[in-house]
């Protein structure tokens, strides 16, 4: 299954709070031919992610997708928000 959209940038914290946060672009080659010390970049839940997609509706499915609830799916439109996504909502509400 596909979630039919495409991550073109994250926004990477850095570890000094006295800098800005810097958006890598194509985070799959980060630091590969580019030139970058990145290194490989590790997507975690506080990161911001740049896409590309057709509707609101298909960038949604980012945030609700789970592999508990959703590794069988085999049509994307069958990524709704389930349990898992309703946890990390209030987890992200308490902040």
């Amino acid at each position: 299954m596909h979630l039919q959209l495409l991550l073109v940038a994250v926004a990477v914290e850095s570890r000094d709070k006295q800098q800005a946060a810097r958006v890598v672009l194509n985070p799959s080659g980060a630091g590969s031919s580019n030139g970058s010390s990145l290194g490989t970049v590790v997507i975690d839940a506080q990161m911001k992610g740049f896409f590309i997609c057709q509707s609101q509706d298909d960038a949604k499915r980012v945030l609700f997708y789970c592999e508990r609830c959703h590794s069988n799916a085999t049509d994307a439109n069958l990524v709704n928000r389930c349990a898992c996504s309703d946890k990390g909502e209030k987890k992200r509400r308490r902040r």
